[in-house]
């Protein structure tokens, strides 16, 4: 027997999530302006195109976290950070791990300009981490 949620969210582990289809959001986490992972042992049975991956973080670095041992689609997940006023410019946040494997690029993004999501691989294993890209300013007079 297969389930839809319009939401996933919390921490802790999802284990049998063949059997489940995510139609709006993945939100790993306690709630709004808390931090923890969600880890989801296998592949969902569905993630619906344009469904969010909602990310709360604090200004020391530390964010909620999906681990999700298998590929993703970024192209079907929308990013939204919450509380994007805590984004520290020095601070990489990891926001998705255990990946099997990763395509693509997120459907779309509420970050600022200048942050961009990395793919980093270890031991077989892809994360994403978000990142204040730095660079050089030229400013003209």
């Amino acid at each position: 027997m297969c389930q839809t949620f319009a939401s996933l969210g919390g921490t802790g582990r999802v284990t049998n999530p063949s059997k489940l289809t995510v139609t709006d959001a993945l939100a790993p986490g306690y709630g709004t302006n808390t931090i923890g992972t969600l880890t989801i042992t296998g592949a969902l049975a569905e993630v619906k195109d344009g469904a969010e991956l909602q990310i709360d973080l604090d200004e020391e670095g530390h964010s909620d976290c999906l681990s999700y041992a298998s590929a993703l689609d970024l192209s079907k997940l929308r990013l939204v950070v919450n509380a994007l006023e805590k984004l520290n410019r020095d601070c990489k946040y990891v926001i998705a791990s255990n990946l099997t494997s990763c395509a693509n690029e997120f459907a779309s993004s509420n970050t600022p300009e200048g942050w961009y999501v990395k793919q980093t691989t270890s031991g077989g294993k892809v994360s994403l981490t978000l990142a204040f890209q730095k660079g050089t300013m030229v400013i003209f007079r």
